[in-house]
């Protein structure tokens, strides 16, 4: 007896208990302005097989397995191929009769809805698997209609298949419900105007000036203007995976040809080939995958794709792209508005006005078109530069004929003037003989044919002198294809930028040439883990600096590569005699040489570097710990003493990773400015300090707008060469 009293306690206890959790679950609705979240007021029961019925799951065994939710929006992962039962029970406390009970998430395929009237289940079908007609609600998400009068409580039952993370439920009057679409509706029709309206603009500008990165762009825009269809449901949203994959490839394909890549990295251009085409394969198989599956990779495409912009930008952004730092804040302004979408989905917050993940885009999209805009302005603006360039140059060609044409036409009228007054004479000659002698008519004829010779003779020497002139302009033509010629194949002798790229952290040349071609030119070697880097100035500008510094370069070569001579003081008194001999000096008297910096690196324990330096009338200028410090070169020229025998300084200083060496010619000292002024050594010295924590490209584009300010325009004296490099 005792057992069946204790017996029936626990059963009466756990009545009271289950009914308690059932009251603590009842959703009361207490105000129709308001839209609930109802997450953490359901309970949910797992159906793995997909089997059970509503029948089944109104049975007490299976009442009692359903699970009070702990989440403010269900998420049973992608991962998950189990049906989900969700009970709602709602009681209406408002005179407010017409409810909708909403899934705001465009990605269930299907969603079942069951409704107790008078005792019997009434089933509603739903999702984007249902055709609109079918439908409870005509609405692009999973929606039920309920009538409640005041004081009604109503239980509804949800089937579903989770593929999709996030499943909230809200529940707000119908009269919400409707404004809060519309107003939904017109946000997301302005946004996909406004990037309609960008994707007209860059096809028309494609169409107007063939520009490969305007076609790439309007297919990424396109992209994105399509899959917003598809995500918020006004399209078939089961579509939206297979869409995102399109947007993958074509936001990584802009990317590539935004940036240049194939001249940003190689490595990474041979990346990006390999990500298009795997991006390309999983688009083919996102078709024949199941919705989860599909979802979760598209996940990690996207962080893949985000990783790779992000990489490239970086490196453009290295490289001196002012535009990455533009390409950059899109792809920020995206991730940022999409992560505050995802947050406020798990959070159960409702968004009643508008969708984040399309700001995102639309963000990303405008700040991309700027972007676009700018680099286009650069690159016409080059464009532009280059044409004045060729036209200043033909136009001086062009009055420089005239002046010759000019003079040879001065030339012709004062010879055709003299031969004029000549003729005058004579008739003058032959109208006196004729009135004091009385010449016959033979005399007369003889005269008119003497004149018809001398205007064949003028005609002779016309045609002469045009044939000359046309001589003069072929060997001008010659003489300036020559010249042409020979500045290619000096700047052919000089370092390669990507070897300079290569050898150090960071590195800049200013080179202005007088003239076509150069007697200043720089050096680079590298053997046996030493850097050898130079500057030289030979004697002269122009045709006789180049030929001095084809001399130089060859000799350097020489002595480093193929004697193997590494100290730099050798270097130069080796170089000291092999212009000597290369010129004859001894015997020819010639002044001809060059001065030079020259510096050996060798990398030490601890990040040190190891400098040799010895100089031939050029210093050599290092920033270390904010300090800028000038090793004076010996004042002894290369080249302009007789003696073979020439002894160089050896100077040896140990600098830390970071430190800054410099080397120039004078051309920068001795320029002037409108007033005959030289810039000077000081306020060189005060430039480079000021510039010194500066990157290396940056530092090049202050000390050129300097040089430039300085001269103002005045006729160049010198050649100008200035290196920096960063160790």
């Amino acid at each position: 007896m005792e057992r069946i009293i204790l017996v029936f306690l626990l059963f009466s206890i756990s009545v009271n208990i289950s009914a308690q959790s059932d009251k603590d679950l009842i959703i009361k609705l207490t105000d129709e302005q308001e839209t609930i979240n109802i997450g953490l007021l359901v309970s949910y029961l797992e159906d793995v097989q997909g089997a059970l019925t509503i029948g089944q799951i109104n049975t007490p065994s299976y009442q009692k397995l359903f699970v009070k939710s702990e989440m403010p929006v269900l998420n049973f992962g992608l991962s998950s191929d189990s049906f989900y039962w969700v009970k709602i029970q709602i009681k209406n406390q408002t005179p407010e009769k017409n409810w909708v009970l909403e899934l705001p998430y465009p990605m269930f395929e299907f969603a079942d809805w069951y409704t107790d009237i008078s005792g019997s289940w009434t089933l509603q079908k739903d999702g984007f698997g249902v055709p609109q007609a079918q439908r409870a609600m005509q609405s692009r998400y999973p929606a039920l209609p309920l009538s409640l009068a005041q004081h009604q409580t109503q239980t509804v039952y949800l089937r579903f298949k989770a593929n999709t993370l996030a499943c909230p439920l809200h529940i707000q009057s119908a009269k919400t419900y409707r404004a809060q679409h519309r107003f939904r509706d017109i946000s997301f029709g302005a946004i996909q105007g406004i990037i309609a309206l960008v994707l007209s603009i860059c096809l028309y500008l494609y169409i107007s000036y063939k520009r490969v990165s305007y076609l790439v762009f309007s297919l990424a825009v396109t992209s994105i203007f399509v899959f917003s269809f598809f995500y918020d449901g006004y399209w078939r949203a089961g579509l939206a995976n297979q869409q995102s994959q399109v947007n993958f490839i074509f936001f990584s394909l802009y990317a590539v040809v935004f940036f240049n890549i194939n001249n940003i990295s190689r490595p990474i251009f041979a990346f990006s080939k390999g990500l298009l085409a795997y991006l390309l394969v999983s688009y083919v198989l996102s078709w024949f995958v199941a919705s989860n599956t599909a979802a979760i990779w598209g996940q990690i495409n996207y962080a893949i794709m985000l990783c790779f912009i992000l990489t490239v930008s970086i490196k453009a952004l290295r490289r001196g792209n002012q535009e990455a730092k533009l390409y950059l804040a899109g792809m920020a302004a995206q991730f940022i508005f999409i992560s505050i979408e995802i947050a406020l989905v798990n959070l159960g917050k409702n968004r009643p006005f508008i969708n984040f993940m399309h700001v995102g885009f639309f963000s990303e999209i405008v700040i991309f078109a700027f972007a676009l805009a700018k680099q286009a302005s650069t690159e016409q603006k080059e464009l532009e530069k280059a044409k004045i360039t060729a036209q200043n140059e033909v136009i001086a060609q062009a009055q420089e004929n005239e002046r010759i044409v000019k003079e040879q036409n001065n030339l012709l009228e004062q010879r055709v003037q003299e031969r004029t007054n000549d003729l005058i004479k004579a008739n003058e000659d032959i109208y006196f003989k004729n009135e004091a002698l009385q010449t016959t008519e033979e005399e007369l004829r003889q005269n008119m044919e003497e004149l018809a010779a001398n205007q064949e003779e003028l005609k002779a020497q016309k045609e002469s002198i045009e044939a000359a002139f046309q001589l003069l302009q072929i060997q001008n033509t010659k003489v300036n294809d020559s010249i042409r010629y020979a500045q290619r194949i000096q700047n052919a002798i000089l370092p390669d930028e990507n070897v300079l790229a290569a050898a150090f952290a960071e590195y800049f040349v200013l080179f202005k040439p007088k003239d076509v071609v150069s007697g200043d030119f720089y050096w680079y070697a590298e053997i046996e883990n030493r850097k050898f880097i130079a500057v030289v100035d030979c004697t002269g500008h122009g045709v006789p600096g180049a030929f001095m510094s084809m001399i130089g370069n060859t000799l350097l070569y020489e002595i480093i590569n193929t004697k193997r001579i590494f100290e730099p003081n050798l270097i130069l008194e080796n170089l000291h005699s092999g212009i000597l001999n290369s010129l004859n000096k001894k015997e020819a008297k010639m002044q001809d040489g060059m001065d030079i910096a020259l510096c050996c690196l060798e990398k030490q324990e601890s990040n040190k570097v190891k400098v040799l330096f010895s100089g031939a009338k050029r210093p050599l200028f290092y920033f270390s710990a904010n300090q800028l410090t000038e090793i004076q070169a010996d004042r002894k020229s290369i080249g302009h003493k007789n003696s073979a025998s020439v002894n160089y300084t050896l100077n040896e200083i140990i600098l830390k990773k970071g430190d800054t060496l410099y080397m120039a010619t004078d051309g920068w000292i001795d320029a002037i400015n409108p007033e005959r002024v030289r810039f000077g050594s000081q306020k060189f010295k005060e430039m480079l300090l000021k510039g010194a924590n500066l990157p290396l490209k940056a530092q090049e584009e202050v000390f050129r707008y300097i040089l430039e300010d300085y001269e103002q325009g005045t006729e160049q004296r010198d050649d100008i060469l200035l290196v920096g490099v960063r160790v």
